[in-house]
This record gives structure tokens, C-alpha cells and sequence, in this order.
């Protein structure tokens, strides 16, 4: 009998043992059976971990509460004046919704986190303005990513940019949401015939995009707006006291609550 002297085992003849020290003792070979094996290993644990991630994201999703009527309206009046939708990684599946305000409307913020905040995490903090326009440090807060905050996003942006589209419009089914887009967008001002004009600064937008909005404020909210330019900008204004006053009492009640030092400025809704 032939012994091998590494790991103890018997053979009949030398050219047993030469094969053994061959298959068995070979660095070499060894090296890539452990390489096998590791990789093997890893696949199963890559595949656990996945596993473990999708059932985690699906307990999350099931979790997360959904938005009331009054959120959706909010959001999408947020979304159609001075809000943004994004989806903040190429991972991440789902939308949120990014809320600025300048120190003047912190009032006015602070009534949206209110409403929000069963889908928001942290509350607003103050931050050195770099990038929200011309007016000095902003409040900002962030919603969690959600799915309806995704759906809205789906209709909202065409290539990452925020679009008037009818689809998106229709989504929007009270005053609620009118209202947060003037208090976002809307501004007042007073004639020296103590005529009143409101004002809707949709300069963001397409002339074709205004079109849009001025047709659907006329089909579903029997509202007439006309499109003024300024510049290579346009914008919406109500063409005669009539109207101004119409759209004031339909939105009054929703910005007396949410920004009462807005309205109340202007004299006119109280």
C-alpha cells in the first residue's frame, strides 16, 4: 500500500497516488475549487439579500399611508404652482415631493406641513437660498417617496420637465387645489377704478401650456383667463372684475385657513 503523506490516505499502486497528489494537493486546483465554491456561496447570498430587500420594500409600500382627497388636492395645486416632483436616484422607484417657501410664507409652509405631515418625515428647516430664485433663505421640507406621488409625476413631467398636460389637469377635482396654486403662483392687484385683476404667473409654462390651462379653467371651472406676454414669458389674468371676483369666492374659504396674511394684504377677501 501506498500512503499519501498529507492527508493519511492508502493506495494500491504509485500511480493511485500520483493521480491523488495531482487532484487532490494541487495549489493550483485547489485554489479554483475554492473559487467555485465561493462564487457558488455568493450567488445564494446575493439572491437572499435581494429576497430580503424586495419583501423589506414591499412591507414598506403596504405601510405607507395613502393621501386623502385633501392631500392629493394639495399636492397637485403644489405641483401645478411652486412645487417639484423628482425622483431623487436612478435606484429609487418612487416620487416626493420637495415644498419652498420664502421666510415671508413661512406662515402659508407651515399650514402645508401640516397638512402633509403623515407623509413627511423631517419638518421644514431653514436654508441658505442657492438656487429657489431671487428673495434670500428659503423653508424647505420633503415628503417620503410614495406611489401616487409617482402616479402624479407620470402625467406631470415629460422628460424631467414639469408639463401642462390635460391628463394631469384632470386629476384635480376641487377648489383645494385652485387655491394653493394662486397662494403659490397668484397675485392681486388693484386699478385706480378700484377694479380688481388676478393674476397667475405661469411664465414656467409654454404659450401652448397656457392655452391648456386657460381652456381647462374654462371647461371645468367656468373661468375665463386671458394670456398677457411679458417679455418671452406669459402669463394669466383675469380680463374684467366679473371674473376676479368669481375665481376670489371660489378659492376664498381654502385661503383664509392656509394663508390668511396673504389674503388679508390685499383687503379683499375678508
Amino acid at each position: 500500500m501506498y500512503k499519501c503523506r498529507i492527508c493519511g490516505r492508502e493506495f494500491k499502486t504509485i500511480q493511485a497516488l500520483g493521480g491523488h497528489y495531482v487532484t487532490a494537493h494541487n495549489p493550483e486546483l485547489q485554489r479554483a475549487k475554492s473559487q467555485r465554491r465561493w462564487l457558488l456561496h455568493r450567488e445564494e447570498g446575493v439572491q437572499q439579500i435581494r429576497n430580503m430587500v424586495r419583501m423589506r420594500e414591499e412591507k414598506r409600500l403596504t405601510s405607507l399611508p395613502r393621501l386623502t382627497k385633501e392631500q392629493m388636492e394639495i399636492v397637485l395645486g403644489t405641483v401645478l404652482g411652486d412645487g417639484h416632483l423628482s425622483i431623487p436616484s436612478p435606484r429609487a422607484k418612487n416620487a416626493r415631493l420637495t415644498v419652498v417657501h420664502a421666510l415671508s410664507q413661512y406662515e402659508y409652509l407651515m399650514w402645508k406641513y401640516s397638512k402633509l405631515k403623515s407623509i413627511v418625515k423631517s419638518p421644514p428647516r431653514l436654508e441658505r437660498n442657492t438656487k429657489y430664485g431671487a428673495y434670500g433663505d428659503v423653508y424647505r421640507f420633503q415628503t417620503i417617496c410614495h406611489p401616487e406621488l409617482t402616479e402624479i409625476y407620470k402625467v406631470a413631467y415629460v422628460n424631467g420637465r414639469k408639463t401642462i398636460t390635460r391628463e394631469f389637469l384632470n386629476m384635480i377635482k376641487t377648489p383645494i387645489a385652485l387655491a394653493v396654486w394662486f397662494l403659490d403662483d397668484g397675485s392681486v392687484s388693484m386699478g385706480k377704478n378700484g377694479y380688481i385683476t388676478i393674476s397667475l404667473h405661469t411664465e414656467g409654462y409654454t404659450l401652448e401650456e397656457n392655452r391648456e390651462l386657460v381652456q381647462w379653467l374654462k371647461t371645468n371651472w367656468d373661468l375665463t383667463f386671458s394670456i398677457s406676454q411679458y417679455r418671452n414669458y406669459y402669463f394669466l389674468h383675469t380680463p374684467n372684475m366679473k371674473e376676479a371676483e368669481k375665481f376670489l369666492e371660489l378659492i376664498k374659504p381654502i385661503a383664509l385657513e392656509a394663508f390668511p396674511g396673504k389674503v388679508n394684504s390685499f383687503m379683499i377677501l375678508r
